[in-house]
């Protein structure tokens, strides 16, 4: 038998599409704030969002009328009619927020409009208004959330701690302070103040109270128009990239997107700069005319269709090339990452692939995570659009590759070795019994150092050294709070860290192979933390503070090296348990067997 469902389960299971967690409810609110003409926003939340979220602006207001209908199903004063879903010039038109938010918490929705002399209050339990009353207050909105998902138990335990709802909501913040700096936007967890930007329309103060003056040294302007399309923002110079798209932050007419196509433009722009996969930071806002794309077709408004979306890419690129190339002297493109300052460019001429170039504009998914191909060859426009036709069926190297069944005999075959020489200063020849392998030396060692220090931490017994010089690490009010929380994590590997003062740590030891500790390091370590949300245990932290440590300490591209050093290398590799690919998931061997040879020089016999 089918039953019509009743408001209260219809209400929550459409609640549940728009309001998944305390962020959410942050998110919509913020946006009617800025709807509503905002130059003032501020956000005040307690146990991660759980117990209150309260969002005040200083924007139109509403009347007493307004204020009774407002958290009613699909009420908005956005759009009128069906031709207004065609040119959205708001951030928010569904007319769902208040309604989904009312559905899962205890709302309390104080407004004044500003035209008038007073303001109202209205308490709203099970979608009726329960209680309405005048109040003094200056023109704006003040929304107060309760409770959130008091009658939902099961969205309740899914919930994460405190601490890490916190941190989704500031990463929500951040992108409407990046894509609004002409707004004042402050952010306050358990009383204390985390964010207070100054609304004096400067995005560089903004990126600068968010990240600090190391982004801001590292960034340049963008400002491109071409028709109907236009871009603006920063992106990074050489001395910075990241090693995931964390710090890419990309706006549709302020509307923060993920779309894999324009990212991948970005991306695609700095293959004659960078060697290896890496990610630019950047900060852009393309400007399309809402006509020439569709914003309704997520939940979350954050994926959109554009009518042509190759002709968005082709501008993007061409707009960062030009910048880059205005402002980057063609020397011998070559890149020093955030992450590898102290490696002296650590190279490597492994081409990484994508699955596909159509894979950036087919698959507009969630995270956004598509990686670049990034060569040292010139690509001229016309080029990268035959390249959108075509498939590329090379896969990339997995951090989990698993070793075929035959390795123990494969590396039977390559441990009878012979060193012919090295090449580039940063590969390794060889000759084995079976054809010619080319070893990358830098990712051979980190594998070697990688496992060697994956023993010593697995030991019962975590050997320590303390710092001649303490290292002290500045961090944000919203980093601190989740390193601090994690302090155990890093006292359970070897790391002895002191909290001084609300955002300084004090860092006095470290474990015993960690011999080249510097800021840098560790903040990779930290950084690494704050992008990824896989490390909340102990062995996740172990494995990225392993990883970084075996780069960082690992012999560098373009460093000589003698026979004995090279034999001692290979030796070494061959004794691992994975000698094929680095922690990193790059490959570390490439075999050339005879047969091959023999067929490239079409020989039918072999000498």
């Amino acid at each position: 038998m089918i039953n019509k469902l009743p408001v209260e389960i219809t209400s929550k299971i459409a609640a549940g599409e728009v309001i998944h967690k305390p962020f959410s409810v942050v998110k919509e609110l913020i946006e009617n704030s800025i709807d509503a003409e905002s130059t003032e926003i501020e956000i005040e939340i307690k146990d991660g969002g759980r117990k209150t979220i309260l969002i005040t602006d200083n924007g139109v207001g509403m009347s007493k009328e307004d204020l009774l209908i407002c958290y009613e199903k699909h009420s908005t004063s956005k759009i009128k009619n069906i031709e207004d879903l065609e040119k959205i010039y708001t951030l928010g038109f569904r007319g769902e927020a208040l309604y989904s938010i009312a559905a899962v918490s205890k709302l309390e929705i104080t407004s004044r409009a500003r035209e008038m002399q007073y303001g109202n209050k209205v308490r709203i339990e099970d979608f009726t208004a329960r209680k309405i009353q005048p109040v003094s207050m200056n023109p704006g909105t003040k929304i107060e959330v309760k409770n959130l998902f008091y009658n939902l138990p099961v969205r309740l335990k899914f919930l994460k701690n405190s601490a890490s709802e916190a941190r989704s909501i500031s990463e929500i913040i951040i992108r409407y302070m990046i894509a609004f700096p002409e707004i004042k936007f402050r952010f306050i967890s358990n009383n204390r103040e985390v964010f207070c930007t100054t609304g004096k329309n400067d995005l560089l103060e903004v990126i600068s109270e968010i990240y600090g003056n190391l982004y801001v040294k590292n960034l340049i302007y963008v400002n491109m128009k071409s028709g109907d399309f236009g871009i603006e923002g920063y992106i990074s110079n050489l001395n910075i990239s990241k090693t995931n798209s964390k710090f890419q932050f990309l706006f549709l007419n302020k509307r923060f997107i993920r779309n894999n196509a324009i990212s991948y433009a970005v991306g695609d722009a700095y293959r004659d700069y960078y060697r290896e996969k890496k990610y630019p930071v950047f900060f852009l806002n393309v400007k399309v005319p809402p006509e020439k794309f569709d914003v309704n077709i997520h939940p979350a408004k954050e994926e959109v269709r554009f009518l042509d979306e190759r002709e968005i890419f082709s501008f993007v690129r061409s707009s960062i090339i030009r910048t880059l190339k205005e402002n980057i002297a063609e020397t011998n493109h070559t890149s020093i990452t955030e992450t590898d300052k102290n490696d002296q460019n650590n190279s490597d001429e492994t081409k990484y692939q994508p699955n596909s170039f159509n894979s950036a504009f087919n698959k507009n998914s969630g995270t956004g995570e598509k990686s670049f191909s990034f060569t040292s060859q010139k690509n001229n426009t016309e080029k990268v659009q035959n390249e959108l036709d075509m498939l590329i069926t090379e896969k990339p190297f997995q951090k989990n590759y698993k070793i075929n069944e035959n390795s123990e005999i494969e590396t039977k075959k390559f441990s009878d070795f012979k060193i012919l020489g090295q090449v580039k200063n940063t590969y390794i020849v060889a000759e084995t019994v079976e054809g010619v392998v080319i070893i990358d030396q830098h990712v051979a060692h980190e594998r070697v150092l990688y496992e060697k220090y994956m023993k010593k931490l697995n030991s019962s017994k975590i050997e320590r050294q303390r710092i001649l010089f303490p290292l002290n690490i500045e961090m944000k009010p919203y980093e601190a709070s989740i390193l601090e929380e994690r302090l155990d994590l890093f006292e359970a590997l070897g790391f002895m860290i002191e909290k001084f003062g609300e955002t300084m740590f004090v860092v006095k030891e470290v474990p015993a192979f960690m011999n080249k500790l510097e800021e840098n390091t560790v903040r990779e370590i930290i950084d690494e933390i704050f992008t990824s949300s896989y490390i909340n245990r102990q062995e996740d932290l172990r494995e990225e503070i392993i990883i970084t440590s075996s780069c960082k300490n690992a012999i560098k591209a373009g460093a000589k090296l003698s026979f004995e050093e090279m034999e001692l290398l290979l030796n070494e590799l061959y004794t691992t348990e994975n000698p094929y690919v680095c922690p990193h998931g790059r490959p570390v061997i490439m075999k050339i067997s005879f047969d091959d040879i023999y067929s490239k020089f079409q020989r039918n016999f072999k000498s």
